[in-house]
């Protein structure tokens, strides 16, 4: 990938076909999946070949709400705070057109939440009706925890090495959807499918501008790079790791799908042996996928030893 100038970012910016639009919402065809199956986690599970065609379609669609609260958590209480308190930095300050872009990048991550929001409403009103997220809630002290590391994105600079991978992950996942909505499942719904097209617009661009703050807050410290190096490997684990989230769509979905309650215990060991499944694993942070990521990973001596976490990661 050539590296877009900031200049060159802040054109497509300003040219409305290069971003995000406010999709239009009609009638959920519930019929149809919201999401690929190989984006889902049960899938990876033996149990989930035992499943009939319609406990499939509800786990796919429930799958797929999480998956926006996901970029909702992400984007907002992410990137947005790590990029705020950047944007704050003495040396990013001196840089007018770095900032500018910044601040657009802000406002459109917020956009991409709202969008996101208002589709999990619009298809779920009953899960939505007192918080934008279902799935996805952090418990006090991961809340706090999650504040105090994105308070210092200076000195943590895996945050960003981070938000570099999930925005090239998202990349992929947005483009799987609209390049090839044609599922296992049948044709996958189509304000999904809209969704994620426009998504894709901003994201190819921030993408860019992400890998301009990588190289202006690049540790020259090996003392620091190595630092970030052993949080960021222990982070990719942990989220890597199926828990809390996932357990809490398995458990909804079994709670609207009660004649599986028998198989809840199987079910939950065998998500919870995903962490160590070579395929599941590979599915998300893998060369092929996020071939960007990974080519700037291959720079920092300090993350030789990535593989052992990410089985994707080995050349």
């Amino acid at each position: 990938m050539k590296l877009l100038s900031l200049q060159r970012i802040q054109e497509l910016a300003q040219t409305q076909s290069c971003c995000t639009q406010k999709i239009s919402l009609g009638l959920v065809d519930f019929s149809k999946p919201f999401i690929h199956e190989h984006l889902t986690q049960l899938y990876f599970t033996p149990a989930y070949k035992t499943l009939s065609f319609e406990l499939k379609l509800r786990y796919n669609q429930l799958y797929a709400l999480r998956v926006n609260e996901q970029f909702m958590m992400f984007e907002k209480d992410f990137i947005n705070r790590v990029i705020d308190r950047l944007g704050q930095s003495s040396f990013i300050l001196k840089q007018e057109v770095l900032c500018q872009n910044l601040r657009t990048m802000m406002q459109e991550e917020m956009l991409h939440h709202e969008s996101f929001a208002r589709l999990n409403r619009h298809c779920r009103p009953n899960l939505y009706q007192n918080s934008e997220r279902y799935f996805n809630r952090f418990g006090f002290w991961e809340d706090r925890l999650f504040r105090i590391l994105t308070h210092f994105p200076g000195l943590l600079v895996f945050l960003l090495w981070y938000i570099v991978a999930m925005e090239e992950y998202s990349l992929v996942l947005s483009r799987a959807m609209f390049e090839n909505t044609s599922s296992s499942l049948g044709e996958i719904e189509p304000h999904f499918v809209t969704l994620h097209k426009e998504h894709f617009k901003d994201e190819a661009r921030h993408i860019h501008l992400d890998l301009h703050l990588l190289h202006q807050c690049h540790p020259k410290s090996k003392a620091l790079r190595t630092i970030n190096a052993r949080l960021f490997m222990m982070f990719v684990k942990d989220m890597m790791t199926p828990k809390r989230s996932g357990l809490n769509l398995l458990r909804h979905f079994i709670q609207e799908c009660p004649e599986l309650s028998p198989k809840q215990d199987e079910l939950i060991q065998q998500l919870l042996a995903l962490k160590h499944n070579r395929e599941y694993l590979c599915s998300m942070f893998s060369r092929d996928n996020m071939p960007h990521s990974f080519a700037f990973f291959d720079t920092i001596p300090e993350l030789k030893n990535l593989a052992k976490i990410l089985p994707g990661a080995a050349a």
